[in-house]
């Protein structure tokens, strides 16, 4: 396998293109300056300029795939990444033989036959492209990707910057509070070490056993308020909350599901943010950034709020993830903490966990994860302290729009060689009749001379891009196809059946078929002499329809014989 092409090679052939393109427009006098000017060697651009090719472009022929057809699969994955559904090795194993069955062969010669793809092209086409790589992708909801742009984030930055000059909010009186759930019982994967001999990965935990959740705020100078603790039950029990934490001014509540609702969310306002926060403020205006759940924008919650001086700043929908401190630099240390301390526990060999025991290991992972450093570094990481927008939509692409190309403007062949311009339908087509012409003539200047290849490789590329386009109609078509005839079978209750086999389905559907039948020929059976005769039905062709038409046309033939006699 060839080795990966290093980031210094790819920075190098930029700056080489860039310093083409700007010896097309006519930006520099000489070769010599414009490769003083973008740092790369003076042969190296003088022999490109001349019409040289790159490295990548004098191996070509040694590849499967083109280097237009390789930067149509490049674009394509770019495209997927951005839409949330980057794809895996085998997909582009499946776009590239497709890629490459789509070329014919001239006249059936075979003089450049069909070669299958190795085991390792992925890999060498990946470190022909430094650009892509292979990581291990983390589930996210599509909600989350899909109804978050840049437009929307820098709506919403715009506003939190009018609320904090609107209202004078320092950072000590910001605060961001959320609630996270964890089960009891269950740990996150991590890092073990194991006897490579036993060939053995698995670690035990006892499971799954209940759900219980934990309301945390934090402030923008590093410090946090004591959780609220929610279980699952009716009462809270004594046995469930350690020594170690009475000290702590924790609280501790229940609900059915050991989620928040309304009233807890209240009571968290009430007991625990306004009294840890009131001293503090001194009379300014607090802030306190949330997500849009309806028990932070109940009635009764958002009275309260603006009754004591609070201002309630809500996120954007499915932008946690992006904009709340909580979860972009506290809960993920925090439930790894949690699991770690939790793990010592269970190697001991316990069936059950108490609720007991998760709270004095959640109160040692508290003291480990929700440091000054975690806290600060949500913020900065959320871009609200210090303020930085860009840290948050960096990661964001704007949607695609079509490039309106003004047509009073006559394009020229260096257009395409120019790495900021947008070639359309229009320019190729312009480009097109201009090189028609000058070939008539026999007047190919330089200009053309060297649009040519160009030409030649994004119609290539087009052609790629037109393949992988097809197959992406085709898989959508498939899917389409196979539910509408979901939707559009036959559907039978079975009724008084819990448990069902195939077999037993299948002569269910042949009974409805049969009981179809019979009511068709019932309803043909009613037709009077005189509907037979006036009116003609339109069927379907069928061998049953012309056998039967052709016993009538037998009949009608000795019906007519027997006349004649």
């Amino acid at each position: 396998m060839p080795p990966r092409k290093s980031q210094t090679r790819a920075d190098s052939d930029k700056r080489i293109k860039s310093a083409l393109d700007q010896l097309s427009k006519g930006e520099f006098e000489s070769v010599r300056e414009a490769a003083r000017h973008n740092n790369v060697c003076h042969t190296t651009l003088l022999r490109r300029w001349k019409g040289g090719k790159s490295t990548a472009e004098s191996r070509e022929d040694q590849q499967h795939l083109t280097i237009p057809e390789e930067n149509a699969l490049v674009e394509w994955i770019t495209h997927l990444t951005a839409c949330g559904h980057p794809p895996r090795h085998a997909f582009i194993r499946e776009l590239a033989e497709e890629i490459q069955s789509s070329r014919a062969q001239p006249n059936g010669d075979s003089s450049n036959p069909r070669f299958s793809l190795g085991t390792t092209w992925v890999q060498r086409f990946l470190h022909r492209h430094p650009e892509l790589e292979t990581t291990i992708s983390r589930t996210i909801e599509a909600a989350r990707i899909k109804d978050i742009s840049k437009a929307k984030v820098n709506e919403w930055f715009d506003e939190f910057e009018k609320t904090i000059t609107k209202y004078q909010i320092t950072v000590e009186n910001m605060y961001n509070m959320d609630e996270t759930g964890f089960s009891i019982g269950c740990i996150k994967a991590a890092k073990v070490v194991v006897n490579k001999n036993l060939k053995s990965k698995r670690q035990a935990h006892p499971g799954r056993q209940e759900w219980l959740s934990v309301i945390e705020c934090v402030c923008a100078d590093g410090n946090a308020i004591s959780p609220f603790v929610i279980f699952k039950g009716k009462n809270v029990s004594v046995s469930w909350i350690p020594k170690s934490v009475l000290q702590s001014n924790w609280h501790f509540a229940v609900s059915s599901k050991g989620w928040s609702n309304n009233d807890l969310a209240y009571e968290w306002l009430v007991r625990v943010f306004d009294p840890s926060t009131r001293v503090k403020a001194n009379g300014k205006t607090r802030l306190l950034i949330c997500d849009g759940h309806e028990s932070h924008i109940s009635a009764k919650f958002v009275a309260y709020c603006i009754k004591h001086n609070i201002c309630l700043h809500l996120l954007l929908p499915h932008s946690s993830h992006l904009l709340q401190p909580l979860d972009v630099g506290v809960f993920g240390p925090l439930k790894e903490a949690t699991s770690k301390y939790l793990n010592r526990l269970i190697q001991v060999g316990i069936a059950r966990l108490e609720k007991i025991e998760w709270v004095e290991n959640y109160n040692k992972a508290r003291g480990v994860a929700l440091t000054e450093n975690n806290i600060r570094g949500g913020w900065r990481g959320s871009g609200l302290v210090p303020l930085n927008r860009v840290r948050v939509t960096h990661s964001l692409s704007d949607p695609t729009t079509p490039i309106l190309q003004d047509n009073s403007i006559t394009p020229n062949f260096e257009d395409l060689f120019s790495t900021n311009s947008t070639v359309n339908a229009n320019t190729l087509h312009i480009l097109n009749a201009k090189l028609s012409k000058l070939a008539i003539k026999n007047k190919i200047n330089t200009p053309a001379r060297r649009a040519i290849p160009r030409l030649l490789h994004m119609h290539e590329q087009t052609l790629a891009e037109n393949t992988i386009l097809k197959c992406r109609i085709s898989d959508i078509e498939k899917v389409v196809s196979a539910r509408r005839e979901r939707k559009t079978g036959k559907r039978s209750i079975l009724k008084g059946k819990t448990v069902i086999s195939t077999q037993e389905i299948l002569e269910a559907f042949q009974k409805c078929e049969n009981d179809a039948k019979l009511k068709r020929k019932g309803t043909r059976g009613k037709m009077n002499k005189k509907q037979e005769d006036g009116l003609q039905e339109v069927e379907s062709e069928s061998e049953d329809d012309g056998e039967a038409a052709e016993v009538e046309v037998l009949e009608v033939v000795e019906v007519a014989e027997l006349k004649s006699r």
